[in-house]
């Protein structure tokens, strides 16, 4: 059988099972025995910090479950610990809080209680928790698509865990960033940070968490276009996700899948995972997922020709995107759509859908999608005869165009000084590490040499 073929059914079992009845008891079967345990020890603690220790450790588990249990013990812990005056409790239920508000792409309120969070620590020192709010507002960051900003707050959270000698949580730091500059198109720095975090062996045995990073190198492979390299990076994180303890990173996994299907134009197959993901995202209530999700099941169906199907999952998630304010990928997804009523031979409301694209994109400053949009807007211009119109946009798009291609010599420069920057700060921090090993071994020398002057002392009295 052809490694392909080993790959698509080894693939199809894991996804078979995950669709089963037995799913959720198998896959989130560490998280669960957890939360049972810390629900058994709530019964044997006297009420006061120990308890609201145990609510904050439930949010933080269930995280992983269900967003809304999370939240529930999230906001006991912090009724709680507004109670008992607790204050490192109430820093960690503002940050459990905060973090919940993420994934429902309520970037604002998450920003306030995180921000919240931060106000407690700054009388206490507790730089645990103080590590695990900038984390969180890393994501957050990362989420609401302001990708320099995250890696500013990862940084502050990765100086924190060094501090602490939390391995664990360093490796899961450079995996975030890993993914950040993934999303930022560095993909050398991307690639550089996956690698640390692959080498971390403390990383790698907490919760599968080889997998997730071994997912991101797939989609950065994927990004390089090398798809033999983004199919041996996700066989690897299918490996590893066989019982798999996360939902969320089950059904990033399956939506990468759909993407190396739809680089190797195998649309049923990436018709397949996108909705295997998709309907595992509306399970825990992701809707910034939903919303591209949905999308991308719409852009299969287009490209199938099957055009009503694909422009009713369009309106869907475009709607989602919408209700959620993320307007990242919503240029882009109009313009899809726009394509789509062409297809249909509607080009009015076609040239309507383009026209919103290009103002979207003219919002958020996306040139690429400006680009797009105008480039749609002139054609569709053209189609239904207004010639000086059509004119006016191709003037705009080789406008953007020309900006386009300044900017990207400029992330290209900007790109090759950053990655000069990060290795000589690693050269640095290597160089104090091992200035601070010489220094180690200089003491514990002075300390050997001290006892023997002192066991010779000793030896000449007793000889007299």
């Amino acid at each position: 059988m052809s490694s392909n073929k080993v790959l698509s059914a080894k693939i199809f079992t894991i996804t078979l099972f995950l669709t089963m009845g037995v799913s959720i008891q198998s896959v989130y079967c560490q998280k669960s025995v957890i939360i049972d345990s810390l629900r058994m020890a709530i019964d044997e603690v006297e009420e006061g910090a120990g308890t609201i220790d145990l609510y904050n450790a439930l949010s933080k588990n269930y995280y992983h479950l269900n967003f809304d249990s999370s939240y529930y013990f999230a906001e006991l812990a912090l009724s709680s610990s507004k109670e008992e005056d607790y204050a490192a409790g109430l820093a960690s239920a503002y940050k459990n809080k905060g973090h919940v508000y993420i994934p429902w792409s309520r970037y604002d309120t998450a920003r306030m209680f995180l921000d919240s969070s931060l106000m407690v620590l700054e009388k206490l020192h507790e730089p645990f928790i103080a590590s695990e709010t900038w984390s969180a507002i890393g994501i957050m960051y990362e989420e609401s698509g302001r990708y320099q900003l995250s890696i500013e707050a990862y940084r502050e959270a990765l100086k924190l865990k060094e501090g602490l000698g939390d391995l664990s949580g360093i490796g899961k730091l450079h995996n975030n960033m890993g993914q950040t500059f993934h999303n930022m198109g560095q993909f050398d720095s991307a690639t550089h940070h996956l690698l640390v975090a692959l080498e971390n062996e403390d990383f790698l045995k907490t919760y599968n968490e080889g997998g997730s990073a071994y997912l991101i190198l797939g989609m950065v492979k994927l990004s390089l276009g090398d798809i033999n390299e983004a199919r041996r990076n996700i066989e690897k994180a299918l490996s590893i996700f066989e019982l798999p303890d996360q939902i969320i990173k089950v059904a990033t996994l399956n939506a990468l899948m759909s993407r190396v299907f739809m680089a190797t134009q195998q649309l049923d197959s990436a018709k397949f995972f996108t909705a295997l993901s998709l309907q595992q995202f509306r399970e825990i209530r992701h809707l910034k997922g939903q919303a591209g999700l949905t999308v991308f099941l719409a852009e299969i169906y287009r490209l199938e020709g099957d055009f009503s199907s694909a422009l009713e999952l369009y309106e869907e998630g475009i709607s989602l995107r919408k209700e959620i304010g993320d307007l990242q990928y919503l240029s882009r997804d109009l313009t899809w759509m726009a394509t789509c009523l062409d297809e249909l031979n509607r080009p009015q409301e076609a040239l309507k859908m383009a026209l919103e694209a290009a103002k979207v994109a003219a919002d958020i400053g996306s040139l690429e999608e400006l680009v797009n949009a105008n480039r749609l807007v002139s054609n569709l211009h053209a189609e239904l005869g207004q010639y000086d119109k059509a004119y006016a946009a191709r003037e705009r798009t080789e406008i953007y165009e020309d900006s386009l291609l300044n900017t990207q010599k400029l992330k290209e420069i900007n790109r090759i000084e950053n990655e000069f920057q990060l290795r000589e700060i690693e050269r640095e921090r290597a160089l104090v590490e091992a200035q601070n090993r010489a220094e180690e071994l200089r003491l514990k020398g002075e300390v050997s040499r001290s006892r023997w002057i002192q066991y010779a002392s000793l030896a000449g009295l007793i000889t007299v």
